[in-house]
């Protein structure tokens, strides 16, 4: 059986096997789903069959391998994909495959096409080329236009159960680092894989749960002072709460209560409003201090 490093989505793999001994592998997929389930790990997986080649993950990560082409927001473009990026995806796409069957083009967190970028690869949806796979990979479906939704084999990624995860792991690290991975992961796939391979990421997804604990232990002075530092650094604020939320979210199962549900409602409307709005984050962080703890 394929796909046997990727922990879950069973029904997704069977599909994509199925395409693949069948050689009925559609033009372009969308991969749709919550952040750090492993579709982006299944996508090179996927396209590491097609193509018949052993790369690493950082290998075509980082574009090193023929054949198989990685988009990812640029910040020179303030983290979206620019319409430059999609041209030379185009340039590169209509040239023949190196050394495989196909040219595979990842563009991942899809979401953050420019709009004339979009329109640009709706051009390429609407006229493919005989050689060439695309796998879009985005939170949701309705985060991108119809009318590229539309040309794409739409893949629906859910949340795994602690159980596979845990049975997938129980193997490969010793029952402490399991235990911790653990406590981050709430039915994330991507989460344990990133974990195990990095341990700076690790430590931070753990630092993140020890403020939370901290905090709860705090003085309103010391809650503002942890606001206004976090307030200052964008992406570490988002990465906090994210990790804040799936963390009660685990608590919870463990152990359901009215005052877990209440803050992780809380924690969610602030990320709410600092991902959909151009509100004041010092503001938004010290009313959550007052209202959580």
């Amino acid at each position: 059986m394929l796909f046997q490093n990727i922990i879950g989505h069973n029904q997704i793999k069977k599909n994509l096997e199925q395409a693949i001994q069948t050689d009925k592998i559609k033009h372009a997929y969308l991969f749709a789903g919550q952040e750090h389930l492993g579709k982006f790990l299944l996508a090179c997986e996927f396209a590491k069959i097609l193509n018949q080649k052993n790369y690493t993950l950082k290998q075509i990560q980082a574009n090193k391998v023929p054949d198989i082409l990685v988009i990812q927001p640029e910040p020179e473009s303030q983290n979206l994909i620019s319409i430059q990026q999609i041209r030379e995806l185009q340039r590169k796409l209509s040239l023949s495959p190196f050394e495989s069957k196909y040219k595979i083009a990842i563009i991942d967190q899809a979401h953050f096409l420019k709009t004339e970028a979009a329109n640009a690869l709706l051009k390429t949806l609407e006229e493919p080329l005989g050689q060439a796979v695309l796998i879009l990979i985005s939170f949701s479906q309705s985060a991108l236009l119809p009318t590229i939704v539309s040309r794409c084999e739409v893949l629906k990624f859910w949340p795994v159960s602690q159980n596979q995860i845990q049975e997938k792991l129980f193997k490969q690290i010793d029952q402490n680092k399991l235990k911790k991975i653990m406590q981050i992961v709430y039915m994330r796939p991507g989460i344990a894989v990133h974990a195990l391979s990095s341990q700076k990421f690790f430590k931070e997804q753990q630092a993140y749960i020890q403020d939370w604990q901290k905090l709860s232990k705090a003085n309103l002075v010391e809650r503002f002072k942890y606001a206004e530092i976090l307030s200052k650094n964008n992406l570490k604020l988002r990465e906090t709460l994210k990790a804040w939320i799936f963390y009660l979210r685990s608590e919870l199962i463990k152990k359901p209560g009215i005052t877990l549900l209440n803050q992780l409602k809380k924690i969610q409307k602030s990320l709410n409003l600092i991902l959909s709005s151009n509100v004041n984050q010092r503001l938004v962080l010290e009313v959550l201090m007052l209202e959580v703890f």
